[in-house]
């Protein structure tokens, strides 16, 4: 046996040992997947258990957003008229406020006149009254 062909045989021992290596990673591989496949079988049937329920939930759900959604509808509506009322009521109170202010500033201009006018009339009344009701002192000091 020569040198080439001593290189030749050991290359075909080393392509037999590869290819072995192979076809044991590939039917490592296959049977992983096999396995994978079993295991999301069996997942898929559980899945499909809580299908119905599920399906009841988000309806369910799904009412009580639609609830809210015409609870926050409703909401908005009466905030709208609330809102209005508000502007209503403000204008009103500036209305009564523009027609009411005159009227107290005449009224307190009325009242300081009365006061001022009693004033000076009780004023002069007692400066009569204490002149004319002055009692004589003797001059003997009785």
């Amino acid at each position: 046996m020569s040198t080439q062909d001593f290189m030749w045989l050991a290359i075909g021992i080393a392509a037999l040992v590869v290819a072995g290596g192979l076809l044991f990673v590939f039917l490592r591989l296959g049977m992983l997947l096999t396995q994978t496949q079993a295991t999301l079988a069996k997942a898929d049937a559980k899945l499909d258990q809580f299908d119905v329920p599920i399906m009841k939930t988000m309806d369910h759900v799904g009412n009580i957003a639609d609830s809210v959604d015409s609870m926050v509808a409703r909401v908005d509506r009466v905030t709208a008229v609330a809102e209005r009322a508000a502007g209503a009521v403000d204008k009103a109170t500036d209305a009564a406020s523009a027609s009411i202010a005159p009227t107290v500033v005449k009224i307190a201009s009325l009242i300081a006149g009365v006061s001022a006018g009693a004033r000076s009339f009780l004023t002069k009344v007692r400066g009569k009254d204490n002149g004319s009701n002055v009692k004589e002192t003797h001059s003997d000091g009785q």
